[in-house]
């Protein structure tokens, strides 16, 4: 807070009058500090795209057509 105040008093004045718990990451809860989430979808959608993605523009988006709608 004093490197922010330093550098602009009227962002300090703002975050004194808030509760730490709604932008300081050290207040946060225990439980709540996640620095990374990642979604098992994303995950799985990128290992399943993994051979098509170093191939030229039209191999991945044909193999992305085909799995999409099923064909084989």
């Amino acid at each position: 807070m004093a490197k922010i105040k330093e550098q602009n008093k009227e962002a300090f004045t703002y975050l004194a009058l808030l509760d730490p718990k709604t932008y300081g990451f050290n207040a946060m809860e225990e439980t709540g500090k996640v620095e990374h989430i990642t979604s098992n979808f994303v995950e799985s959608f990128n290992h399943w795209m993994d051979e098509l993605r170093f191939m030229s523009l039209y191999k991945p988006l044909d193999g992305l057509r085909t799995r999409l709608t099923g064909a084989i």
